[in-house]
């Protein structure tokens, strides 16, 4: 009696050839990629939103500050 896998054909040697090469073509596909510039970076377009930010003045918040005491001191005494 035979082993079923020895019953098997061997793969043609074209098929072999083939798959090594589209493999070896796909590893230098790869390759080829690396000296590629990197992406440019996603932060470089915030720094002058930022700083543009930054520089503006401040809301002046003490009259809403001093109607909020009032506010709190009324509630307190009722």
């Amino acid at each position: 009696m035979t082993h079923p896998a020895s019953a098997l054909p061997a793969p043609p040697r074209a098929a072999l050839l083939g798959g090594g090469g589209a493999v070896l073509l796909l590893a230098l596909a790869w390759l080829a990629g690396i000296g590629r510039a990197p992406p440019p970076d996603p932060l470089a377009a915030v720094e002058p939103r930022l700083a543009a930010l930054e520089a503006r003045a401040l809301p002046d918040v003490a009259p809403a500050v001093a109607r909020a005491d009032a506010a709190l001191a009324a509630a307190a005494e009722a």
